[in-house]
């Protein structure tokens, strides 16, 4: 079986450490180790027939969307869907991942993406979205940048990966203020104080590349809401400075110092921004109907559990600035984004109704959405 000693050396590595964790646990890290080892062939075999499509960046948008939504419909409807493992084993493969260091440090960062947590939008089924949305994005940009310095190496591409599959690690559902008290990055320091330590007991030691892990969760971070010195405004600013024409010869960024790398490394830039846009990605940048599911979760989450158009208009105004500022966010997800906005916007101001129970809305239906104003916007059925 493919990857069997290196899950079996992962194995051995997580029962010979002590991370003092309960996100951590031996027994907890086994289970989940036991559960990717006997479902990897099939979920490979799943992905290699039903996700090919990701890495054929000359696919139309609307073929992308579509098969998009179609396969993570079944990773939701579905008991069989890959896990982080095998989502990252599948990229890893394609991209030619193979130096042994990096390697594992993709694959231990899955396991513990992986280890069950049950919250109703940040969970383990976030995570694979979330990576999954960055293989596309990163199979785009490497498309745009061929033959130049600014293609994704090895490292970089298993950097994103890994930062993928544990952007929420340890999320308790909670945001970062607490009591009324802005905490700075709070859940995304911890998800990195929780994995640093198993990233330099693997030999992945570098202060450079595990900083760039810590700015990239950092800039996952949205809070305060609309504040131009939040951690993603901050790494959209250090995008356009270096990719967008921003730069100019007697001024700099500013950044704050945790963040400062983005202000020398254009990459670094890059790359915070995209697994932000990954992040936001499937409730921004599919389809209406996907849109109004993942709020829904996310209300159950955080609030009384009943979402409207209001919360979608809010998030894609507050958060999303309604835009993908990336080549590879306008790419895949811009036009899909300023879809959803105008028929959010249309349900506002026809009454601002509360969304359909979950199991009763059109993506977990799989239905036609029957709303003549999607076609009219030249949206594309989800079927």
């Amino acid at each position: 079986m493919r990857w069997n000693s290196e899950l079996d050396a992962l194995h051995r590595f997580f029962q010979e450490q002590d991370f003092s964790s309960r996100w951590l646990e031996r027994s907890r890290v086994s289970l989940t180790l036991e559960y990717i080892r006997e479902h990897l062939e099939r979920d490979l075999a799943f992905l290699e027939e039903k996700a090919s499509f990701i890495f054929e960046v000359s696919e139309k948008l609307e073929n992308q969307t579509r098969n998009t939504i179609d396969l993570f419909r079944q990773f939701t409807l579905n008991d069989s869907c890959p896990s982080l493992s095998a989502l990252c084993i599948f990229a890893m493969e394609h991209f030619k991942v193979k130096d042994p260091v990096l390697r594992q440090i993709v694959l231990a960062a899955s396991v513990m993406g992986e280890i069950e947590n049950d919250m109703p939008y940040h969970n383990n089924m976030h995570y694979r979205k979330v990576t999954f949305q960055i293989m596309r994005m990163i199979a785009v940009y490497n498309d745009i940048y061929e033959g130049t310095a600014r293609v994704f190496d090895n490292k970089k591409i298993a950097i994103l990966l890994s930062t993928a599959c544990i952007h929420d690690f340890g999320h308790d559902g909670k945001g970062n203020t607490v009591k009324g008290v802005y905490i700075p990055h709070r859940l995304e320091q911890n998800s990195y104080d929780l994995v640093a330590p198993v990233f330099k007991a693997l030999g992945f030691d570098d202060p450079d590349d595990l900083n760039m892990i810590h700015v990239m969760l950092l800039c996952t971070d949205v809070t305060p809401f609309k504040d131009p010195g939040n951690a993603v405004n901050q790494a959209k600013s250090a995008y356009r400075y270096h990719f967008l024409g921003g730069r100019t010869h007697w001024d700099g960024l500013n950044l704050d110092k945790e963040l400062s790398i983005m202000e020398e490394c254009p990459a670094s830039a890059a790359m915070a921004l995209m697994i932000h846009e990954a992040d936001i990605a499937t409730s921004a940048g599919l389809h209406y109907d996907i849109t109004k599911y993942e709020t829904s979760l996310l209300m159950n989450e955080i609030a009384d559990g009943v979402a409207r158009p209001e919360n979608v208009i809010n998030f894609l105004n507050d958060i999303c600035n309604r835009q993908m500022l990336s080549e590879v966010g306008q790419q895949l997800f811009a036009a899909n984004l300023a879809r959803i906005y105008a028929l959010a916007e249309e349900d506002f101001k026809a009454g601002n109704e509360a969304f359909p129970a979950l199991e009763q809305s059109n993506f977990v239906l799989d239905k036609k959405s029957g709303d003549k104003r999607a076609n009219a916007a030249g949206s594309k059925s989800i079927n």
